[in-house]
């Protein structure tokens, strides 16, 4: 049952994308900030505003696509997951079919044997009150 839930509930790479879209525009803005003092760039005001808001509309794209993908992964992750337990779940269906089947063949098998002992039994019943009756017969005369 939690495989189950699993297959159908599983949100785990999306809430990993969501996470990760949010820490990264701290990382980027990071990863800019080092590279400016780096280089020793000094930039005008202007300019610090628009790196600012094309590493936002950067990052925010970039959240936006991942976590895009990571619902399309997701859903491939859980339909894959459902497709294995179905096939575990047919895999044992058809063992216990074939199980069912060999004691199926087993009880007929068995209905026979009874059968036949029963019919041999009452011709050798038959076929021993024959002979009685003939040795008696015998005997008689």
């Amino acid at each position: 049952m939690e495989l189950i839930d699993k297959a159908k509930n599983d949100t785990s790479l999306i809430d990993q994308a969501i996470e990760d879209r949010e820490r990264s525009n701290e990382l980027m803005q990071g990863i800019v900030d080092r590279n400016a003092s780096r280089y020793g760039a000094a930039l005008t005001p202007a300019q610090i505003e628009q790196q600012k808001q094309s590493l936002a509309m950067g990052t925010t794209l970039g959240g936006i696509q991942g976590v895009n993908d990571a619902r399309i992964a997701q859903k491939d992750a859980n339909r894959a997951l459902m497709a294995d337990l179905i096939d575990i779940g047919q895999g044992v269906n058809r063992a216990s079919l074939g199980s069912l089947g060999n004691a199926a063949s087993a009880a007929a098998s068995r209905e026979s044997a009874y059968k036949n002992a029963r019919a041999q039994n009452k011709a050798q019943t038959y076929s021993m009150l024959g002979t009685l009756g003939a040795a008696a017969v015998f005997a008689f005369l």
